[in-house]
């Protein structure tokens, strides 16, 4: 299992967020639209479904199974989240994807 800082882990949760936006602008509009990045995801914009949560994450941090199970939904919800507004937030100080 890889380490929420590992950086195949942040360089797939920023590919992640460049997949649901068309540009950078778009991005930046709907987080100010929003109010913050994580009312964004709240809202939806990007994966909605635990299932669908879970499954990202596990991929990207090479869970197994058992590994992945461990954890409620409510747990997971709240990593991808935190994983999101980590590299989110990278992006908008950067100005660009």
């Amino acid at each position: 299992m890889l380490k929420t800082n590992n950086k195949s882990v942040r360089d797939a949760v920023k590919n992640h967020i460049i997949e649901h936006f068309d540009d950078f602008d778009n991005f930046k509009h709907d987080v100010k639209s929003a109010g913050s990045i994580s009312e964004l995801v709240k809202a939806g914009a990007l994966l909605c479904y635990y299932s669908d949560v879970r499954e990202f994450l596990q991929t990207i941090l090479k869970e197994t199974d058992e590994e992945a199970a461990k954890y409620s939904d409510e747990k997971v919800w709240q990593l991808y989240i935190n994983l999101i507004i980590m590299e989110g937030q990278k992006m908008l100080n950067k100005g660009s994807f």
